[in-house]
């Protein structure tokens, strides 16, 4: 009998995908905690508990997948599910500092990751052709490697690290489309296993707000040092918001994130519904959208109406070309407008009631670090070593939200400069980035082919006199995912990377235009990746690996699907 035989989507029924989710999602997010409660209340001597309740969650899960012999299904499932924990575990030593932070651990999603890959080679999955983002993706794995070795080199390392990351992604987007070209997994089940990941993170931000500080979990992937946002609200008083409200996935902006992706899968997934589960993803919607806010990110409340936009749009085009499935009343129609005002206002609301609705209460600080294992809260005007790509990009953005309203002018060598006004949105640190572009654009110009190398920015900006912020050893990494690309991989890279992402966008329009049953969760999943890729724009996506990763599961649920239809 073959040990790793798994049916195809045909027998493998939402009861068992359901099943393997639900039970890891809990295991990780309320067992596993729990038993670390547990350990402390009664005194136990065991250390570090947090880990042994994961390695509890993880044999429970693992008992599963035996009982139910869904030896792939259980790989991919932990595979999207690990995929948005910043859980896991240093192999090097200072591993949680740019640029090992990249590679230099394991976080969980390694290890599915390497699982299937010995499943999808003992099964001899390397035999069926693969899509033409994959081979794209694998040009871009050759083209890092030419950076590492034909670039300015100013750190051969991280370089080398860069090209370990590329074939990550290789391998990623392999593994899922191959799975749904197989009819091991169908991409509306993906769609799920990822929508109830993203809920069960937001449930854990909730609770992180409720207690306005992180639960000190940091072994789980909980944020530690933050700085925090003062909401003001109307008859309720002020809140802390901001970094912290980030479930398990490292930082409230990566959480945002994934929410700002989630939430037009659930739309149609709510248009489709019936019975309890209509009202159950509605309430499901209300709750991404205000993670979104209690994020404190201006680029990801930015990226969420794009999305929201974009959905709109294509389910548009849908409706002119009768290739939507939708036939929705016209007090249907009208209930979805009202929600969408509502999702609309709950990302404005804040920073429409005052213009300084975001303030810093006296005597505290918009730098304060939290001690992760504190529950309450612990101001101070302390300075602190920032440690991850992700908090390096939280310190610049949500002190820019907590320090700045419309109305006060920037001053720069003791003259006021006026500050360029957006409704709703802060710009002050607009001119950080905007240094950056240009230094990134000068170095693209003198290295255009193969560019200086992953990861190198940081290095050769301070050759530009770009600044090091307080606590850091180099300046801050490039806030631009494309200029990045064009900068460390030159024309080369970031075409082929490029190309892969435009493909996939490709892909998605052909499958809309083929009037299928899933034009919904196709639409849904575009509008998603879209919101990323804007996301991208201001941010340095590219170097976190959580978002980066769901990135491209998603876009493997499109070439895969595209893959198993076409003749």
């Amino acid at each position: 009998m073959d040990l790793i035989a798994s049916n195809d989507a045909r027998t493998n029924p939402w009861s068992r995908v359901l099943l393997l989710t639900v039970t890891l999602v809990l295991g990780l997010m309320l067992v596993a905690p729990l038993f670390r409660v547990f350990v402390r209340l009664t005194g136990l001597p065991l250390p570090l508990p947090l880990l042994w309740g994961v390695g509890f969650a993880g044999l429970a899960y693992a008992a599963v997948v035996a009982r139910e012999r869904a030896w792939i299904l259980g790989g991919i499932v932990a595979l999207v599910v690990f995929a948005t924990f910043n859980a896991d575990v240093p192999f090097m030593a200072a591993a949680h500092r740019y640029p090992k932070d990249v590679v230099a651990r394991l976080l969980l999603v390694h290890f599915p990751l390497a699982y299937l890959c010995a499943v999808a080679v003992a099964k001899g999955w390397y035999r069926d052709s693969a899509s033409v983002p994959v081979y794209l993706l694998a040009g871009f794995v050759a083209a890092t490697l030419l950076s590492a070795l034909l670039g300015v080199r100013p750190r051969l390392v991280p370089a080398g690290f860069f090209v370990l990351y590329a074939v990550e992604l290789v391998a990623l987007v392999w593994l899922v489309e191959t799975a749904i070209a197989r009819d091991l997994v169908a991409p509306r089940q993906l769609a799920v296993v990822f929508l109830i990941a993203v809920i069960g993170h937001s449930l854990v931000g909730v609770a992180q707000f409720l207690n306005q500080d992180p639960f000190g979990m940091t072994y789980l992937g909980e944020g530690g040092m933050h700085n925090r946002v003062w909401l003001t609200l109307p008859l309720a008083g002020t809140f802390s918001i901001g970094p912290f409200v980030a479930g398990f996935t490292g930082i409230s902006f990566t959480l945002a994130v994934f929410c700002t992706a989630a939430v037009p899968l659930a739309i149609g997934m709510a248009f489709r519904a019936r019975d309890w589960r209509r009202p159950a993803l509605v309430a499901g919607l209300v709750l991404l959208v205000v993670i979104i806010r209690f994020s404190a990110s201006d680029s990801v409340r930015g990226a969420f109406l794009l999305t929201l936009l974009a959905y709109g749009g294509l389910l548009a085009v849908l409706a002119r070309r009768n290739a939507s499935p939708l036939r929705p009343s016209r007090g249907t129609v009208v209930r979805a407008a009202c929600l969408t005002l509502v999702l609309v206002s709950i990302v404005a609301l804040p920073s429409m009631a005052s213009d300084t609705s975001f303030s810093i209460p006296d005597g505290d600080s918009a730098s304060a670090p939290t001690d992760p294992a504190s529950h309450g809260q612990s101001p101070s005007t302390t300075t602190t070593e920032t440690t991850t790509t992700e908090t390096t990009e939280t310190t610049e953005t949500t002190t820019e939200t907590a320090t700045t309203t419309r109305d006060a002018p920037e001053t720069t060598g003791g003259e006021a400069t006026k500050e360029v006004s957006i409704p709703l949105f802060s710009t002050k640190h607009l001119g950080v980035r905007f240094r950056q572009y240009a230094v990134a654009l000068d170095v693209f110009a003198s290295h255009p082919v193969v560019g200086i190398g992953g990861m190198n920015f940081v290095h050769v900006a301070e050759e530009y006199g770009l600044p090091v912020p307080d606590g850091y050893a180099h300046p801050r990494l490039i806030h631009n995912t494309y200029l990045a690309l064009l900068t460390e991989t030159g024309l080369l890279g970031f075409a082929l990377y490029a190309g892969a992402i435009a493909v996939v966008g490709y892909y998605g329009w052909r499958l809309l235009r083929s009037r299928s049953t899933g034009t919904l969760l196709v639409a849904g999943t575009l509008a998603g990746l879209l919101g990323i890729a804007a996301y991208s724009f201001w941010n340095p996506q590219l170097y976190n690996a959580k978002i980066t990763f769901v990135f491209w599961i998603l876009a493997a649920t499109i070439s895969g699907e595209y893959r198993k239809r076409r003749p």
